[in-house]
């Protein structure tokens, strides 16, 4: 493999620099260290590298708009430990994409851009409407990785219609749109994208936006965005959001509205400080699973999980807390199949008549006998899921909240409670738009005695359950 090792030069290196590029077949052009000044666009080639001889000590700087470094439709390149500095033009510091197809100015079709990777490099300081830090277009099989990039006027990373790609390790800051952008384009659609364990802060709009197919973005921090901490731009499927650090921004992970998608995982995430919804799922979504999130803390109008639109969702094992003027813990209009499984809710619940929701197993309960009940209720009343009917406005009341019933399949049930406690146990699941059955509600009446209540379709027992 061939080396050329190249210096700056008082004036302008354009030339230098691409004559290096075009002198090599195979090997590397070695920056070292000192200021590289370009007025125009750098070609890059099929099987040549461009790598700083000390890290971040090439500092590469355009004096106008344009881009920096680009490949169209090459191989094998890697770029690494190289500083660029855009001085607020308008410009892109690094960017691959396929040979443009008709139609396409993007070189988003055509032949790909092969085996690349972008690693090690500072990118700051990128102005104009079109300024972006990196950018691959139709790339296959290439990584991003442990890059720095901080003022870039609009998205830091943005891929389009690749596949086989990693993001990993990057640290951005103060993106002017979006920190990194999935980007679908046009009738192509990238698809295995990895996005792992990036720190991405202060984004002025996103913090990272899904808009290809199977997707994985897994263990990154996004902080405080102006706009969407994660969002679903377009319409896909098979994406998972698993465990991510979100603090602070406008909405933590949401869904464009209008799309139709499938097979999304939002799982173990940690969401704080949403000044609106913590999870807003919009639209038409067949198969979502929301489990083992922690979400604190949402805005006074909003929700920490919403739904709105229509579709199948299993909200399982989360658990959510508020502060007492937040919204509803959780949210859906009339359209989605929903399954509450296991969650520990502090907040308000508001479910307006889902088409069909399926049995709420949101505490698992150990019984104990009515000898033992003044020993246990103080327990019981620190952890137990507080349930009661409210017969005037013929709604479930959990804990503090409120749970928007049919009164047509509730009214036997809050009619058997009329007057009822203002705790009702559930030690079986139960499913409050039908009549329950079996073993299913005891209580503690206004003045603090157990209360049974019976004549409910096959019985109660006498007993009362506290968590196990």
């Amino acid at each position: 493999m061939q080396v050329i090792e190249i210096q700056p030069t008082p004036g302008n290196d354009t030339q230098n620099v691409q004559s290096a590029i075009n002198g090599l077949s195979n090997g590397i052009v070695l920056f070292g260290p000192g200021i590289y000044t370009l007025d125009a666009m750098i070609n890059l080639k099929d099987n040549v590298s461009l790598m700083g001889k000390v890290k971040h000590g090439a500092v590469i700087r355009k004096t106008n708009n344009g881009n920096m470094f680009y490949g169209t439709a090459v191989s094998d390149v890697e770029i690494s430990g190289l500083s660029f500095d855009g001085l607020n033009n308008q410009c892109t510091p690094i960017g691959f994409g396929g040979s443009a197809s008709a139609g396409d100015c993007f070189g988003c079709g055509g032949t790909p851009s092969k085996r690349i990777s972008v690693n090690d490099n500072l990118i700051q300081n990128i102005g104009g409407e079109f300024g972006y830090g990196i950018v691959y277009l139709n790339t296959l099989d290439a990584t991003i990785y442990n890059n720095h990039l901080r003022n870039v006027s609009r998205d830091a990373i943005q891929e389009k219609n690749c596949k086989n790609l990693s993001i990993m390790e990057n640290f951005v800051l103060n993106a002017g749109e979006a920190g990194i952008d999935l980007h679908y384009h046009g009738e192509i659609r990238g698809e295995n994208i990895n996005v792992t364990s990036n720190t991405v802060l202060n984004s002025g709009n996103h913090g990272i936006a899904i808009g290809e197919n199977n997707c994985f973005v897994e263990n990154n921090i996004v902080n405080n965005s102006q706009g969407y901490a994660l969002i679903i731009s377009s319409s896909c499927e098979n994406v998972v959001i698993k465990s991510n650090t979100i603090i602070g921004s406008k909405r933590a992970i949401s869904t464009n509205p209008e799309l139709q998608l499938k097979n999304l995982f939002i799982d173990n995430n940690v969401i704080k400080n949403s000044d609106e919804f913590a999870i807003m799922i919009e639209d038409k979504i067949e198969q979502c699973f929301i489990a083992n999130n922690v979400i604190e803390n949402w805005g006074s109008a909003f929700n920490g999980i919403k739904l709105k639109g229509r579709g199948d969702v299993m909200i399982k094992n989360n658990r959510l807390s508020s502060l007492p003027n937040s919204g509803n813990a959780i949210y859906s209009d009339y359209d989605f199949n929903i399954q509450l499984i296991e969650n520990m809710i502090n907040g308000t619940l508001d479910l307006r008549g889902p088409k069909q929701l399926k049995p709420l197993y949101n505490r698992k309960w150990t019984l104990v006998s009515q000898e033992q009940y003044n020993e246990t209720v103080e327990e019981i009343l620190k952890q137990t899921f507080l349930l009661r009917i409210d017969v005037e406005s013929n709604t479930a009341l959990c804990g503090l909240a409120v749970i928007k019933s049919d009164p047509n399949s509730q009214g036997n049930m809050a009619e058997k409670l009329a007057g009822g406690p203002d705790l009702i146990v559930v030690n079986y699941p139960a499913n409050l738009y039908s009549n329950p059955s079996n073993k299913l509600i005891v209580g503690i009446g206004y003045g603090g005695q157990l209360s049974v209540f019976n004549g409910l379709a096959g019985g109660v027992e006498v007993s009362i359950g506290i968590l196990s």
